[in-house]
């Protein structure tokens, strides 16, 4: 399906660099009406998001082409890619944008020309297709959908080059749970092991091109770990 309006993060391995920055920059000045571009963390962690309106609609798979095949991003390996592509949403309302404008942190708002609300309203999907969206991500949900969840988490959080092994992923469900507290907090060690080695199942399924489709068996879970 083509969209108008759609939401994009760019994670490189070592950090978003200026060049890059720019080269994004021209990019959403020659593809769209409308946008918003901020940056969060610094050094190696910088990366970018943006809300684009486009000037015509295109599907999330022939975006993130155009996006991949900008010269300073054509060296990207395949993990990085993956985190490009995962990020790439289809914008179904304001509340994307208003999100990063009312943001505090560490986010900085590099770039913005975006109307008022009533003016980019017909760039969002009609509401009957935000009903049918809505209608199939809870069937996905209901099939695949901790998992899912919890692979989309993954790849918002962890820089490129994290690989979903055993003990990066104990440590990934600690954060959530008991700093972010996004999650609920599981009951017991047997609990946390399962869904630690089968998220690491889950994530290698889906990038084995990449990285490597390792768990240990048959150690026991080590809350004691940094994290």
């Amino acid at each position: 399906m083509d969209y108008k309006a759609y939401a994009i993060t760019v994670r490189p391995r070592n950090g978003i660099s200026d060049d890059q920055i720019s080269s994004i920059m021209k990019f959403l000045r020659s593809r769209c009406d409308f946008y918003i571009a901020v940056t969060e963390k610094t050094a190696d962690e910088r990366h970018l998001h943006a809300g684009l309106f486009l000037k015509a609609p295109t599907t999330r798979s022939k975006l993130n082409d155009g996006l991949k095949n900008l010269k300073c991003f054509q060296a990207m390996d395949f993990s990085e890619k993956s985190v490009l592509r995962n990020g790439t949403k289809i914008m179904y309302n304001r509340d994307w944008c208003n999100k990063y404008l009312m943001k505090g942190d560490d986010t900085v708002i590099i770039a913005s020309n975006l109307p008022e609300e009533k003016y980019i309203d017909s760039y969002f999907p009609p509401k009957e297709e935000q009903d049918k969206a809505q209608r199939q991500k809870r069937i996905k949900d209901a099939k695949s959908g901790f998992y899912q969840k919890l692979e989309e988490m993954w790849y918002q959080q962890m820089p490129p080059g994290i690989e979903p092994t055993y003990g990066s992923v104990v440590n990934f469900l600690c954060d959530n749970q008991f700093n972010k507290r996004t999650l609920r907090v599981m009951k017991d060690e047997r609990e946390w092991s399962r869904h630690a080695r089968n998220l690491v199942r889950y994530i290698n399924k889906k990038t084995k091109e990449d990285l490597v489709n390792y768990y240990e068996k048959d150690k026991p879970l080590d809350l004691s770990m940094r994290w």
